[in-house]
């Protein structure tokens, strides 16, 4: 399964690389440390998709064993993209087909690019707006507020992507986006 869902998100790095090659050898010490290091912050994530704690324990289980079946398998070959946003693609692929099994329509809210939630097909008018002026913001903007509110990552995390200094850079950078989202949208409201 090759997944390119995340774009400019969570670019490889060097623990990353290393846990490909520990798990290409069968380290399972390598798979209890990513259990340990993403089973919070993944079930986190599919909670707000209404999924049961049961749902979430399997969805991430099957996601571990995916990941890590296709990783021995040399499936995973898109070395641009990071170990916990290629586990969180399987998931959404999962966590849709569970929907689907369960024939809740909504599945397309875990398509959603931008991370904006319908309801029965029809965006609300402020999930119109958010639409309209999340796509007007710079890219480095775009990435950290996908990465904190829809990958649900922290910002320790979003630090140890490589791409900023520090938590402060962090929560700085977080700061003024979103400062630069709500004057977009009270302009545009207003103007």
């Amino acid at each position: 399964m090759m997944l390119t869902f995340c774009n400019d998100f969570d670019k490889m790095n060097k623990k990353d690389l290393d846990y490909i090659k520990r798990l290409e050898r069968q380290d399972e010490e390598a798979l209890q440390e990513l259990y340990f290091s993403f089973s919070i912050s993944f079930m986190k994530f599919f909670r707000k998709y209404g999924f049961t704690k049961p749902e979430r324990e399997d969805l991430f289980h099957d996601s571990l064993i995916a990941m890590y079946q296709n990783i021995i398998q040399k499936k995973f070959t898109n070395m641009d993209v990071g170990i916990k946003a290629y586990l969180w693609g399987i998931g959404k692929h999962k966590a849709i087909d569970l929907l689907r099994k369960k024939k809740i329509r909504s599945a397309e809210i875990l398509k959603s690019e931008d991370g904006i939630e319908e309801q029965n097909g029809v965006l609300t008018d402020r999930q119109k707006l958010l639409h309209q002026y999340f796509s007007a913001l710079q890219p480095s903007c775009k990435k950290v507020l996908k990465l904190f509110y829809y990958e649900g990552l922290t910002i320790n995390e979003i630090v140890s992507l490589g791409n900023y200094k520090d938590a402060n850079s962090v929560k700085s950078t977080k700061s003024r986006c979103i400062k630069n989202l709500r004057e977009l949208i009270n302009k545009g409201r207003h103007g």
